[in-house]
């Protein structure tokens, strides 16, 4: 991953609504490059993005290095293609990526259910 996937990814979380908490590095609950914990806003729970950090051969790599990240606790993830390549391509991923970030929220916490009366 370059310092552009980086920007473009926080650049997407933002405009989605979705703020980085903390960024959380070298704890005992992380394993890979980082993890970065996401919420919408302060009435909500939190989701964590867990980033690749392991090299061929099992090495700790940097969260520059990662190869793509996961939404934990869910099968939700984008690969950080190669930008130059493929540029739409990883733009149309990214784009799916966050837009999914609601429908694990709201699988994770349940939707709150609605009052009214009828």
């Amino acid at each position: 991953m370059s310092q552009s996937h980086l920007r473009q990814l926080r650049d997407a979380l933002t405009r989605r609504g979705w703020q980085i908490t903390q960024r959380l590095r070298d704890d005992n609950n992380v394993k890979g490059a980082a993890t970065w914990e996401l919420q919408r806003n302060s009435n909500t729970q939190t989701l964590l993005i867990d980033f690749a950090g392991f090299g061929a051969i099992g090495e700790d790599i940097s969260l520059e290095e990662s190869y793509g990240c996961n939404v934990r606790g869910s099968s939700v993830g984008l690969y950080f293609r190669r930008v130059n390549r493929s540029q739409h391509l990883w733009i149309a991923d990214l784009t799916e990526f966050v837009s999914s970030l609601e429908n694990v929220a709201t699988a994770e916490h349940g939707a709150a259910p609605e009052h009214g009366g009828t």
